[in-house]
This record gives C-alpha cells, sequence and structure tokens, in this order.
C-alpha cells in the first residue's frame, strides 16, 4: 500500500504550490519536502493501522514528486539541501526518513540504475535498502552517500556542537 500525494493543477498546467514550492530557499524547499514525505509516512502507517484504504482523485493534479525532481534538476543547492536533511535525519535517528529522502534524492537526480552501477548493487536491492522500514547496514548507506558526495562533487562534514 502505499500513498500518493499529489499537487492541484489547473487546466491550463498552472501550480499554485509549484510556484510557491519554486519561490523558496533551497533549505526551505528541502524542508518542506521532508515534511511532506514524513506526513505521507504518517498517514501510511495509520491506514496500515486500520486495514481501510480511501482513495481521492482530483481531475487535475500531478505527483509531489514530480516538482521535486524539476526542482532538483534545475536547482544544485536543493540537491544539496536534499542531502543535508537526509543526513541529519540519520544522524538524529530518524532512519526511515533519511532513507525516504536519500531515495527522493536518487529519483530526482541520478536514478537507481546509475547509482546501481556505480555501487556494484542490484537496482532493486538499493530500492529496498532505502524504502522506510528496511535495515540497510552502515556499510551500504555510507557506500550510497559517497557516490553521492562524487556525483554532486561536494565534500560531507559533519560538526559537533553542544546541545
Amino acid at each position: 500500500m502505499t500513498i500518493e500525494i499529489l499537487e492541484y493543477v489547473d487546466e491550463s498546467g498552472y501550480s499554485p504550490y509549484g510556484r510557491w514550492f519554486d519561490k523558496l530557499g533551497a533549505k526551505a524547499a528541502a524542508k518542506v519536502t521532508t515534511t511532506i514525505d514524513r506526513i505521507g509516512r504518517e498517514e501510511l502507517e495509520k491506514l496500515q493501522a486500520s486495514q481501510t484504504q480511501r482513495k481521492r482523485v482530483m481531475a487535475l493534479t500531478r505527483h509531489f514528486k514530480e516538482t521535486v525532481r524539476a526542482r532538483a534538476q534545475r536547482d544544485p543547492k536543493f540537491r544539496l539541501a536534499l542531502i543535508e536533511e537526509a543526513i541529519e535525519s540519520l544522524i538524529e535517528g530518524d532512519l526511515d526518513g533519511g532513507q525516504s529522502i536519500l531515495s527522493n534524492y536518487i529519483n530526482a537526480t541520478i536514478g537507481y540504475p546509475a547509482l546501481a552501477e556505480l555501487t556494484g548493487k542490484d537496482a532493486k536491492s538499493l530500492i529496498r535498502m532505502l524504502r522506510p522500514g528496511s535495515n540497510p547496514t552502515s556499510r551500504n548507506l555510507l557506500n550510497i552517500l559517497n557516490h553521492i558526495k562524487r556525483q554532486e562533487g561536494v565534500e560531507i562534514k559533519v560538526r559537533v556542537t553542544r546541545a
């Protein structure tokens, strides 16, 4: 079972959400993406707990992930903010959130087939590794992050401060 998060698009193809999302700074857009993803996962857990399904259909919608993909492909700062959000989620113990954000990043950029070639892992295995509820090894997660780091041409540094 999955939850599809859709955004409204009018008859001319205009999306008020898409326009607003595009105006956000990269970090804020990554936070919004993370929050919407978390809401989707929480709603899925509620549906699975109640074992009921409801499907709402709007005539003119598009998948939220299409908006994320479009932004990621044209905005390098947004891609970096997604990576940062994923790493922060993982470090804070939100493994499902971090995995989900990494998956969003991969889908919006390199894609699983290309990542599979780089990592030497099967694309389906990578998808399963980053599915919420899975338990990938730290070796596999770090391998994925290293390839993402190289893809973006960035360094990942962690800074420790007192709370």
